[in-house]
């Protein structure tokens, strides 16, 4: 049985629906107090969610 992580595909493929196993879940990602505390303060700093300054640090947005 395949456990729900980052990245697992989740369901069946079955004859009836191909694509299900394609469908991925993403969970959250484990930092540091310290990297929490930097990402909250400078999303403060610039008016942004953490999840968009992880997004630029990345080079995906």
């Amino acid at each position: 049985m395949d456990k729900k992580g980052f990245g697992t595909n989740v369901g069946r493929q079955t004859k009836n629906n191909k694509d299900t196993a394609k469908k991925t879940v993403l969970k959250s990602i484990r930092v540091s107090e310290q990297a929490h505390k930097k990402l909250r303060l400078q999303s403060v700093k610039e008016d942004k969610s953490i999840r968009e300054l992880i997004d630029e640090l990345l080079g995906i947005k």
